[in-house]
This record gives structure tokens, sequence and C-alpha cells, in this order.
């Protein structure tokens, strides 16, 4: 599903001007792909257990000021070298990234600014293969 078209807004988002959604907090309910060049912001966003958010080149994830982005399910982002994924505060610095037991990360080419914490791990990760 990419989020232009997400079923729980029953709304379109086109031809935007700067190409980006704001949402003050949200749960992940399915599977969910940010699409190539779009941008979400989140005040803080869950990703649940069974549950995958993915973000395509040059897509992007916002978190607000102090806001969290709690990973329970799986986050995958295809950056490219030449297009790569951000994750970054849209209102100043947001607080942490917790990836929990159980829950998997795929990081491609992702650049993650502004963050208080960049990567908190909860115990041992099924899949986290990028340096630490």
């Amino acid at each position: 599903m990419a989020v232009s078209t997400h079923e729980n807004f029953n709304n379109i988002f086109s031809e935007n001007v700067n190409n980006s959604i704001v949402i003050l907090s949200y749960e992940f309910t399915e599977d969910t792909t940010i699409s190539s060049g779009a941008y979400v912001a989140f005040g803080s966003v869950t990703i649940p257990a069974d549950v995958t958010l993915t973000v395509e080149e040059g897509g992007g994830i916002g978190i607000g000021n102090k806001g969290f982005f709690h990973i329970y399910g799986t986050l995958e982002t295809n950056g490219t070298p030449a297009s790569p994924v951000s994750i970054s505060g849209w209102a100043e610095q947001w607080s942490r990234m917790i990836f929990y037991p159980g829950s998997q990360g795929n990081l491609i080419h992702t650049n993650i600014y502004s963050a208080a914490i960049i990567l908190r791990f909860i115990r041992i990760m099924t899949i986290f293969p990028i340096s630490q």
C-alpha cells in the first residue's frame, strides 16, 4: 500500500507542492510503502509486530519534536547512493528510534539525522544488517 492512498484516511494525496504529509501520531496496521521521493512526517510512529514499513529510494520519514520511532515489526529502507532514504526530525530534535525484541531492520543507504539517541536496541534483534 502506498501512503498516498492509505485506506484509513479515505483520501488520495497527489500533486502536493512539497510531496509531504504530516500525521501527529500513528501506528501502522498493515504493510505499508512510502513511495520514492515522498516524505511523511509523524509526531511519533509505531510499527507493530507482523507489520512491515518500507521506504523506497529518496523517500523520507520525519519525527516530531521529542517524538519516538517504535519498531516491533520490520523497517526496510531501500535507498541508493544517489538517492538515500532520510529519517530526520521535522520539528526540532526527535527523541529516538527503538528496535524491540523480535523486530527486524534492513536499512540500506539511509541517513538518520537530528535524534537525541539515534538507535537503541533492546535485547537482540533477528536481522539488522548495518554496522553498529
